[in-house]
């Protein structure tokens, strides 16, 4: 079944539902919604979306340019999303030890999202980004329910790259300590004793 393609939100809405795409399931039973230019569903339980393809749920956003989407009948759903970058952002919230977690945005060249899991695996120019803190690498694999990363490189000489931002004001870990600066020398010279008695009368 072939959808044309949707430009206002009646149609995108039409759009959703003739593909199959208004229930499909997310991990921790949470529903998702995904809307496209194009939708096709197959028989075998298999839609593929392609055009500004977003997948969405309460928590989650998925984006790039084309989606393919397998939901076996009474089974979490597994998506695979290809973009210029694909793109995901996960919202933070959650409280963990007092504090709020930040949320979580990450891009690729391939975004394979398994709901059974909650892991989502980031291929091609890997990017993750979690509140100012980073890591670049070929390969990321996400954690949506245990917001746990996992990076590694290609094995041709590249290398896992991770930045992180300390807080404003946080104290330097135990054993660590920044350098004394040596004081300036006194840009003035002291007057000569003997000069100085010489010059009264």
């Amino acid at each position: 079944m072939r959808c044309a393609e949707a430009r206002n939100s009646v149609v995108a809405l039409l759009l959703a539902v003739a593909s199959g795409a208004a229930v499909a399931q997310a991990a921790g039973g949470n529903a998702v919604t995904v809307t496209a230019d194009e939708g096709e569903w197959s028989e075998n339980s298999r839609m593929v979306y392609r055009g500004n393809v977003r997948l969405e749920s309460s928590t989650l956003s998925l984006t790039g340019d084309n989606l393919t989407l397998d939901q076996p009948t009474s089974q979490p759903l597994k998506a695979r999303v290809e973009g210029s970058p694909a793109t995901l952002q996960h919202s933070g919230g959650a409280q963990v030890d007092g504090d709020t977690t930040p949320p979580v945005t990450a891009r690729a060249d391939v975004l394979n999202y398994d709901a059974a899991s909650g892991w989502v695996t980031l291929e091609g120019q890997a990017r993750l980004t979690r509140g100012k803190d980073s890591i670049d690498g070929e390969t990321i694999r996400y954690n949506l329910i245990e917001r746990r990363v996992q990076a590694r490189s290609n094995g041709n000489g590249g290398q896992v790259r991770i930045v992180i931002q300390p807080p404003a004001g946080a104290a330097l870990p135990t054993g660590v300590t920044l350098p004394t600066p040596s004081p300036s020398p006194d840009p003035s010279p002291s007057p000569d004793p003997s000069s100085e008695a010489e010059a009264r009368p």
